[in-house]
């Protein structure tokens, strides 16, 4: 797969050594800013786009975020700040991106878990400082 900033992603499919490389282009108008965060898992290629997470599967179909709609977490990744600096990591059936969070005060780093298995979000690990600031 190759990301074309958050426009477009390509699917280059076949073997240069035959001359049968074919580039295809899915119809999605997303890819990502955080090439850090594109992650292989055993249901596909996972990487953090503007809107928030999303899934390649096997057949080069893009899925809509995870947590479209309030069925998980996509406001951290909708105001992610330098999302360059994002990065991601995948083990265990856990997908884990970092992301430097513009809609919370401070903008915190934090820490996001996927588990693929459960389809569940994790929360962040509070930063208490943030946390005591804002109740007091």
């Amino acid at each position: 797969m190759v990301f074309k900033g958050v426009d477009n992603i390509y699917q280059v499919i076949g073997d240069a050594a035959f001359g049968t490389l074919t580039v295809n282009s899915l119809n999605v108008a997303t890819g990502t800013f955080a090439p850090n965060s594109v992650q292989s898992t055993e249901k596909g290629l996972m990487f953090m786009a503007p809107d928030g997470v999303r899934l390649i599967d096997f057949n080069a179909h893009v899925s809509d975020p995870i947590g479209k709609d309030g069925d998980g977490i996509t406001v951290p990744f909708l105001f992610a700040i330098t999302p360059s600096r994002s990065a991601a990591v995948y083990n265990g059936g856990i997908y884990r991106v970092q992301v430097k969070n513009g809609s919370m005060a401070g903008a915190p780093q934090q820490d996001w878990w996927y588990d693929t298995v459960r389809t569940l979000w994790s929360e962040p690990a509070h930063d208490w400082d943030v946390s005591w600031a804002a109740i007091s």
